[in-house]
């Protein structure tokens, strides 16, 4: 992998005498020094998350290093999925079955659900798919 060219380190000063003069040459705008200063905020916020994760996995109370510590403030890094219900998992299929298909079929096969209920509107749904 090649290594990124190395950039002469700075003192506070020549940074700022440096930042003044790319926003006078147009080479650099405010917005990407606000989204520099985003990517600050949000590498810190790493940083302190992967400490976080660090300091969890060194020894437990007792004593046992193998086993990660849980801290009460401690966040994990998996994403559980949330359980729907019986009747939200029928209407995220309907949806699914629904997203490829013309406006117009979506609108009658909406307008199925209402009247008739999402179990009408996932066979016809699937009717519809099918032609």
């Amino acid at each position: 992998m090649p290594r990124a060219p190395q950039s002469p380190a700075l003192s506070p000063g020549q940074a700022y005498y440096v930042l003044e003069r790319l926003l006078a040459d147009r080479r650099v705008t405010s917005a990407d020094m606000q989204g520099y200063l985003a990517d600050l905020q949000r590498e810190i916020a790493d940083t302190e998350a992967r400490l976080r994760a660090l300091r969890s996995m060194t020894a437990s109370d007792d004593g046992n290093a193998s086993t990660p510590a849980r801290t009460a403030g401690a966040t994990s890094k998996i994403v559980r999925r949330r359980k729907h219900s019986a009747e939200g998992r029928l209407g995220l299929r309907f949806s699914g079955l629904i997203r490829h298909l013309p406006e117009a079929t979506k609108a009658a096969l909406k307008t199925v659900r209402v009247e008739r209920g999402v179990e009408a509107a996932i066979a016809a749904a699937l009717a519809a798919g099918k032609r």
